[in-house]
């Protein structure tokens, strides 16, 4: 009895979801475009939006030592920044080569050079032989998520695969729905022909079969940022107390999820409607896309709440860096620790939580200041 009311309160939920953000998308659509122009112009919200992503990544990265927190971000953190990564997109007149050539300064040039200060500090330090700094090449050339000497540069090649493969698709249909289509066709397709788990085990070089499986993040985010940038003052009374109602909702079944797991949104519903393995596997994948999306419209809210904090917005600013320099600075930090003879007792979320914001703070001013100031071409700051 008790796993039906679950069951029936899931459904509420879905159909609340869903009956919520098809009101919303129609009040998008009678937006202005002159208040909610897409340009390259800085917004304060999407760079704290940046800073919180990147905080929740360095957290996932201690694994269990974030006890629940560890999960519970796994859920949203790496679908949040492809999400991000299309806000900015637009029609681009350039031709194919030139986008390629574009993209390449913006992400392969940062990732030869973390690449580079990796294995650098890794040789000087540890004296790795010459056969393991070419084994490590030879990793960084396929640039496989799970094999990578530092394998946080996987996002690197499979941000690249991701606006390539937009820029593509644009030059054949410019209709952002075609777009949302082929996404979600290339979405399910990745997660059924091959006998993997692209999200969790890509094998494909530059993962690519993990770049199929987040576009679906990238066209969602170029479709509906407009009206997430929309400013509160030309929403209708209604538009206003929708979001409310979202945020609530999205609240609610995030304390659920965080209680019980990434998987507590659908299991009730699996249960009800049986264990066929089609079925099954259609639940799941759908059901993470719904906890990453009621997931990220929490962030965005927390993230208009915090913009007016100038610091996390220039955090959010320099999140490659904090990306491409993750595993090397973490290991300089314990270096250093083991060498004062301290130990830091890391236990729990609220402690690595904390330990995680001082890392990308120390970052920031020793990393991300100096190489932006005598290095920023390195690190895909182009004008």
């Amino acid at each position: 009895m008790l796993e039906k009311g679950g069951c029936f309160i899931t459904i509420l939920l879905f159909c609340w979801y869903f009956c919520t953000c098809n009101f919303l998308i129609a009040r998008m659509e009678t937006i202005s475009p002159t208040t909610t122009q897409v340009s390259t112009i800085r917004v304060a919200w999407v760079d704290t939006l940046k800073f919180l992503g990147i905080l929740t990544i360095y957290v996932g990265h201690f694994k269990h030592t974030a006890g629940k927190l560890d999960e519970f971000v796994f859920i949203f953190h790496v679908p949040l920044f492809f999400f991000i990564a299309g806000f900015f997109v637009k029609p681009s007149t350039k031709t194919f080569l030139q986008i390629i050539i574009q993209k390449s300064k913006q992400l392969l040039v940062p990732y030869l050079f973390f690449f580079c200060l990796y294995t650098l500090y890794i040789a000087i330090y540890y004296n790795v032989s010459f056969q393991r700094v070419l084994g490590m090449l030879a990793d960084f050339c396929l640039g496989i998520r799970n094999t990578l000497p530092a394998n946080s540069l996987w996002f690197f090649t499979c941000l690249f695969i991701v606006t390539l493969l937009h820029a593509g698709i644009q030059k054949i249909t410019p209709h952002k729905r075609h777009h949302l289509v082929i996404a979600v066709v290339l979405h399910i397709l990745i997660q059924v022909l091959p006998q993997h788990n692209p999200s969790q085990q890509p094998s494909w070089i530059w993962n690519i079969d993990s770049a199929l499986y987040y576009y679906i993040y990238y066209i969602v985010g170029s479709m509906i940022f407009p009206w997430l940038n929309s400013s509160s003052t030309t929403q209708s009374k209604a538009s206003k107390i929708s979001m409310w109602l979202l945020f609530v909702g999205c609240l609610f079944i995030a304390i659920i999820l965080y209680i019980n797991g990434r998987d507590a949104s659908t299991l009730w519903l699996i249960d009800y409607v049986g264990t066929h393995p089609s079925l099954t596997q259609i639940i799941v994948n759908a059901g993470k896309l719904f906890n990453a999306f009621i997931l990220f419209f929490i962030l965005i809210k927390i993230a208009k709440i915090m913009s007016p904090i100038p610091f996390l917005g220039k955090l959010g600013q320099e999140t490659l860096v904090f990306c491409g320099t993750e595993n090397l600075f973490k290991i300089a930090v314990m270096h250093f620790f083991n060498l004062i003879s301290v130990k830091l007792p890391l236990y729990g979320a609220v402690s690595t939580l904390i330990y995680s914001l001082l890392l990308l703070i120390c970052s920031y001013f020793i990393l991300g200041k100096p190489l932006n100031k005598f290095v920023p071409a390195l690190i895909g700051k182009i004008k």
